[in-house]
């Protein structure tokens, strides 16, 4: 068996990512949570309890020192991951770092650059780069079978509606605050989607135009999106992100958007909810449908390849550079709505 990672928790405001992880860490034998840092007492406190922790720090810098520590979970707001990951990574501690990785492209290129001198593994929570269906989607496209790919769509929604600020509340608090969060739906869930679409099509964006849309709530950020993308290569992507209320199959596992992708020699359709990827093809056996089991969840996959990282020296599948070219569409898709214009990148 490899080596323990020994973990730690910073912050718990995206506790999404927090709760998550933490209850997958049990299901890893040699991941073991160790700490948790946040500067809500009673918020830290609680989470201490749920997963029997014992040591808890008001001050994120005092868990950094922790010496049997080797790797964080930042869960911050967005406004301070930034931060909190260049200090982590100077304390030479490897990350996980949740997306947004900064609010700008300046901040996040720090990021990278702070990793990078020091060695350690640093790895964005893209989690669907972890779920089969989309590997498989990745591999199709890469190896041809749709030919030339003319475009791409994805649409995702949150399913539980406005993201809550906390497990007991139902307010959003922090997340439609534009100041710490950066925007709403697109920066919140439509980042994975996203990196998604470039992942799978494993190209370039030289164009970006969004129209953004606060059409559901009372906010000051947007609840609605849909973002076009120009590829290097020409194929045009479209996203759609919202904070919508869908009701929620069983089958249904946390983000797997819908995604449908066309080329000149078929296309494919990903089903969200049952998990097929259905493809058209023209070329046999490249037709049909194909399902998948996901009897281990993504973000299991996706923990056991970040110990993998750090006790094999391995590079995260997911890495800050992918973060950093997240980040800069969807700053440019919010540039595109300020402007009501397509922005170059």
């Amino acid at each position: 068996m490899s080596r323990r990672v020994n973990i730690g928790i910073i912050g718990l405001d995206h506790w999404y990512l927090a709760y998550a992880c933490a209850s997958t860490i049990l299901d890893i034998p040699n991941l073991k949570l160790i700490a948790v840092s946040d500067f809500n007492k009673k918020r830290a406190a609680t989470f201490a309890e749920k997963y029997n922790l014992k040591t808890i720090f008001a001050n994120y810098e005092e868990l950094l020192k922790e010496k049997a520590l080797d790797a964080v979970i930042i869960c911050t707001s967005s406004d301070r991951i930034a931060t909190v990951a260049i200090d982590a990574a100077e304390a030479d501690k490897h990350i996980l770092c949740n997306k947004p990785m900064a609010l700008t492209l300046n901040d996040a290129e720090k990021v990278v650059k702070a990793a990078d001198s020091t060695g350690i593994k640093f790895m964005i929570p893209f989690i669907t780069r972890f779920s089969p269906q989309y590997v498989k989607v990745r591999d199709i496209v890469s190896q041809g079978i749709l030919g030339k790919i003319l475009f791409a769509y994805v649409t995702s929604f949150a399913m539980h509606g406005l993201p809550k600020a906390a497990p007991d509340v139902e307010e959003p608090g922090w997340f439609t605050d534009p100041e710490k969060s950066g925007g709403g739906a697109l920066i919140d869930t439509g980042i994975f989607d996203v990196d998604l679409i470039k992942w799978c099509l494993g190209k370039g964006v030289k164009k970006v135009y969004a129209e953004l849309g606060t059409l559901i709530y009372d906010l000051k950020v947007e609840d609605c999106a849909r973002v076009t993308l120009r590829f290097e290569n020409g194929s045009i992507g479209t996203i759609d992100s919202s904070w919508a209320v869908t009701p929620i199959p069983p089958t249904y596992h946390p983000h797997q958007p819908s995604l449908t992708i066309v080329g000149t020699d078929g296309m494919l359709v990903v089903d969200p909810y049952s998990q097929p990827v259905t493809i058209y093809g023209r070329k046999k056996p490249f037709e049909g449908i194909v399902y998948y089991d996901l009897s281990e969840p993504p973000i299991k996959s996706m923990m056991k390849h970040f110990a993998g990282c750090i006790t094999e020296d391995r590079r995260p599948i997911a890495t800050g550079r992918d973060g950093v070219a997240a980040l800069e569409i969807v700053l440019a898709a919010y540039e595109s709505a300020r402007k009501g214009a397509p922005v170059m990148l």
